[in-house]
C-alpha cells in the first residue's frame, strides 16, 4: 500500500519488518536475528505488548506482568534477546 509513497521510506523497514520473528519464523520475508531493521525489532515488542494489553474486539485484555512475562518468555524465539530485556525493565520501573 505505501510502496510507491517516498515520503515513507524511512518507515517501510518498520512496517515491512515488525512481524518478523528473532528465530526466523515470521514473516513477511522469514528474516531473523540481525537481519530484521533495527527500528522493525523494536517494534516487534511494542506492537504485542500493545496488542495484549490494549481492549481488541477479538481478545480479552492481558494484565500488565501477564504480557510482561509473555514477551521475556519469548526472548530470543518472537523477540530480540536484548531489546524485550530493556523494555521489560522499562516497563517494570
Amino acid at each position: 500500500m505505501i510502496r510507491d509513497i517516498r515520503d515513507l521510506d524511512c518507515v517501510k523497514p518498520v512496517i515491512n519488518g515488525h512481524h518478523e520473528n528473532w528465530d526466523g519464523s515470521g514473516y513477511p520475508n522469514g528474516l531473523w536475528d540481525h537481519d530484521i531493521p533495527l527500528p522493525a525489532r523494536i517494534m516487534r515488542v511494542v506492537d504485542v505488548y500493545d496488542a495484549l494489553t490494549t481492549r481488541r474486539s477479538y481478545a480479552p485484555i492481558w494484565p500488565r506482568n501477564k504480557a510482561l512475562d509473555y514477551i521475556d518468555d519469548n526472548r530470543g524465539k518472537l523477540f530480540d534477546p536484548a531489546i524485550a530485556q530493556t523494555f521489560i525493565e522499562m516497563m517494570r520501573i
